[in-house]
C-alpha cells in the first residue's frame, strides 16, 4: 500500500540537528536531544540539559501561515506546521538550608537562558532550511516558568509543508466491527 510521504519527521530532525549543532559549537551542549512525541515536553532531566523539537499544530493553508477556513477534502495548497524548539537547563534554587539564590546566581541563569535563546534563533534562521516551499516564520520565544530547578524556554516557528495528492493505491475501508451492547456499571 502506498502512503503520503512523511516529510514532517525529516524537517523536525533537520531543525533538531541545527539547534544541537549551535549549542555544541558554542561550547554549551546538552545531555539529552530528542524529537518529542507529544504536545508537552517533559522536564525531568533538565540538569543534564535537554533540547527538544515538537509539533504544536498542523493545518491546511493558502496564505502562509494562516489557516485555510475553506479547506475541503481536496488537497490543501500546503500545510502550515508550527514546531516548538525548546531548551532546558538547571536553575539555581532554594538550597537545603532554605537560602534563596543570590542576585548574581539569578542573573547568571537569566544570561544563560538569553544565550540559549540567541543560539536557537541563529539555528532556526541561519541553518535550518525547510525543504519544498522554503517558507518559515519565527513566531515567538517563550521562557519556561522557573520551577522544579529547571529554566529555559521555547521558540515557536512555522514552516510551509508541501501537500501531496493521495496515492492511487490507498487503504480500503474495513467492515465495521460488531459492537457489543453498552455496559452499565452497577456499583
Amino acid at each position: 500500500m502506498a502512503t503520503i510521504p512523511d516529510t514532517l519527521s525529516a524537517e523536525m530532525w533537520a531543525l533538531l540537528n541545527c539547534a544541537n549543532g549551535a549549542l555544541i559549537e558554542a561550547g554549551v551542549p546538552v545531555g539529552k536531544v530528542f524529537l518529542n512525541p507529544g504536545l508537552t515536553v517533559p522536564d525531568d532531566e533538565c540538569c543534564a540539559g535537554q533540547l527538544a523539537v515538537r509539533v504544536i499544530e498542523r493545518f491546511p493553508s493558502r496564505t502562509f501561515p494562516a489557516i485555510d477556513a475553506t479547506a475541503s477534502n481536496c488537497n490543501p495548497l500546503f500545510w502550515a506546521v508550527q514546531l516548538g524548539v525548546s531548551v532546558l537547563r538547571c536553575a539555581h534554587v532554594l538550597d537545603d538550608n532554605g537560602t534563596f539564590p543570590t542576585g548574581e546566581e539569578m542573573t547568571a541563569d537569566a544570561l544563560a537562558m538569553n544565550r540559549d535563546a540567541a543560539l536557537l534563533e541563529t539555528a532556526i534562521r541561519c541553518c535550518w532550511l525547510p525543504v519544498g516551499l522554503g517558507k518559515k516564520m519565527i513566531q515567538q520565544w517563550t521562557p519556561k516558568e522557573t520551577e522544579g530547578g529547571c529554566m529555559g524556554g521555547e521558540w515557536r516557528v512555522y514552516y510551509a509543508q508541501s501537500s501531496c495528492s493521495c496515492p492511487e493505491e490507498h487503504p480500503l475501508p474495513v467492515p465495521p466491527y460488531d459492537l457489543p451492547e453498552p455496559s452499565v456499571y452497577v456499583g
